[in-house]
């Protein structure tokens, strides 16, 4: 290892066994190739790490113990990748299917790889199989590997790498002095990284580290100077980025649920997962008639939140926006001539009665608001859904006719009665004790009336009531005493 002056190699015959790393590091080596003699029955890993210099491995066809393909050495039964030429001209490499195990060293220093096709079923990758090939940018780790090994990856070109779900430990240095990684995400099968494994990878900005990690090894990132630690509260990785004053950002995903009570009183926003450190806002609206009462939390009244309520995601949080109805006022006044009950404040959708009684002498004429009549009925019922203001309005009874007289002329009959302006008369008749029938309405401001011929031998009686039209309703006066002529 590290014959400084040796240019040339030609094994013996006789050559039993190569030890490990036995020719690694040849610096003025100048042969391209190498032959492996029949009787060689063990070679060492990493006995053939010369760097640019090989591009081919051959065996004699009859080593019983070895073979070649495509100028990569493997054992006989082609499981094992013994050792990858380090100047072999090629930019990638598939290796064949069947093989499971990479040698340690195995691709030491493979200048010119860029890229590298696994196949499944591999179970290992051994210590420093891939170090220090610098131009290696991607590479496939299959799901059959459960450990990556020592300096497997150390000093590589790599860009990206997935670590498989199966991989339960990556080793010291597993990717030490990998340049180009930026962000790395360990899977929840992994609970222990060794030792520098992570260390000097200037543009790693984000590694992941799930719950399931136990262990992590001294000085995992050292040098690694820009990353942050994407882990979970109180987890080994939150401990070791406190520890070792590295940044980091937890992962915890809260659950904040937001409901709205009582059911169609208003709607809620904002619920959902939000990760450890997020902030949160939910907002409450009320739907007509009803306003926020406030957040509450296990049936408690959550200090200081307004309907946009912020705060930080640091657990699960079960929020419920109460909503109370509308407290809305119902005015009601009495004009001149009468009384009012009903009234007040009261909720939302909650049906009202308003009552009005005329004093004597006048006439319920409408409930009012804004001017407009409203209702006509004295008990007036509806549902209340905003402030209301109303006025029930009266009017006076007009005056029952003075001076009603009647007098024969012939055989006919005058009505006279005091002028009332704005009223009319309503006239009824009656024959004997017969019964009572209209049989004038005047115009306004008349003050007689001329019957036509009546029968004879007859007793006739009058009455009179003045009456005002308003609103569509009348308003009328008490009837007079009834007033008599006989006609002969």
């Amino acid at each position: 290892m590290g014959c400084v002056g040796l240019s040339n190699i030609k094994l013996p015959n006789n050559l039993i066994s190569i030890g490990y790393r036995a020719f690694c590091l040849v610096a003025a080596l100048t042969s391209t190739t190498i032959t492996i003699p029949d009787n060689v029955e063990s070679i060492g890993y990493g006995a053939f790490s010369f760097g640019m210099s090989l591009t081919e491995i051959m065996v004699t066809p009859n080593n019983r113990f070895y073979t070649v393909r495509d100028g990569v050495l493997f054992d006989k039964a082609m499981k094992t990748l013994m050792a990858y030429p380090g100047g072999k001209y090629s930019i990638s490499y598939t290796v064949p299917d069947g093989v499971t195990n990479i040698g340690a060293d195995a691709f030491f220093q493979a200048q010119n790889l860029i890229s590298v096709s696994l196949p499944d079923g591999l179970l290992s990758i051994g210590n420093g199989a891939f170090f220090e090939s610098t131009y290696l940018e991607t590479i496939n780790i299959p799901n059959s590997i459960t450990h990556i090994a020592e300096g497997a990856f150390g000093a590589s070109g790599l860009r990206n790498i997935n670590i498989p779900m199966n991989v339960i430990s990556i080793g010291e240095r597993a990717f030490a002095f990998c340049e180009n990684l930026t962000d790395i995400t360990i899977p929840n099968s992994v609970t222990s990284i060794g030792d520098y494994a992570f260390s000097f990878l200037q543009r790693l900005s984000n590694v992941t580290i799930p719950n399931s990690v136990t262990h992590i090894g001294k000085d995992a990132f050292w040098g690694s100077d820009s990353v942050v630690i994407n882990c979970y509260n109180n987890s080994s990785a939150h401990t070791f980025a406190v520890q070792n004053s590295i940044k980091f950002s937890l992962l915890d995903a809260y659950n904040i649920t937001a409901t709205a009570s009582p059911a169609g009183a208003g709607t809620v926003t904002g619920a959902g997962t939000y990760r450890h450190g997020a902030n949160v806002t939910v907002r409450a609206a009320a739907n007509t008639g009803f306003v926020l009462d406030g957040w509450y939390e296990n049936n408690a009244k959550v200090p200081n939140a307004n309907a946009s309520y912020s705060f930080i995601a640091t657990r699960n949080r079960t929020l419920e926006a109460r909503f109370v109805p509308v407290g809305h006022t119902v005015a009601v006044a009495a004009g001149t001539g009468g009384r009012v009950s009903g009234g007040g404040t009261v909720n939302n959708n909650t049906n009202v009665t308003v009552g009005a009684t005329a004093n004597k002498g006048f006439t319920f004429d409408g409930w009012f608001e804004n001017g407009k009549r409203v209702s006509g009925n004295a008990r007036f019922t509806f549902k209340v859904t905003k402030d209301r203001t109303l006025e029930a309005r009266f009017v006076k009874n007009p005056a029952r006719p003075a001076s009603f007289k009647v007098t024969r002329n012939g055989r006919k009959a005058r009505v006279t009665w005091r002028r009332q302006t704005g009223a009319r008369v309503e006239i009824q008749h009656r024959i004997g004790n017969g019964k009572w029938r209209t049989v004038r309405r005047t115009a306004a401001g008349a003050s007689s009336w001329q019957t036509g011929s009546l029968s004879r031998r007859r007793k006739h009686s009058y009455r009179i009531r003045a009456y005002r039209t308003t609103g569509g309703r009348a308003i009328r006066s008490a009837w007079t005493a009834r007033r008599s002529v006989d006609i002969k």
